[in-house]
């Protein structure tokens, strides 16, 4: 709930009884993506990023989880941050 009192006495207020997230206002794919990103892409790079999702989509037809988790960890930032011991 929100509650905001302008300077010349005007009130808002908004209230979301389920906020995004929850069960009953799920997160939708594209939302749910956005988030991901801009939580990794600061840290591990858009192109990492990008390519977890992708590789996300592709779960059902996976067969070695092995050679998921090495494409996610294949990208050129990934190796750099290796040789730099993060």
């Amino acid at each position: 709930r929100v509650r905001l009192t302008l300077t010349d006495g005007t009130v808002l207020a908004e209230s979301a009884d389920f906020p995004v997230g929850n069960p009953e206002n799920p997160f939708s794919t594209s939302q749910l993506e956005g988030k991901f990103a801009g939580l990794v892409a600061p840290r591990w790079g858009d192109d990492a990023a990008q390519r977890t999702i992708r590789l996300v989509h592709r779960l059902k037809s996976v067969r070695d989880m092995s050679t998921t988790f090495r494409e996610i960890g294949d990208g050129p930032q990934h190796q750099q941050r290796i040789t730099q011991g993060y």
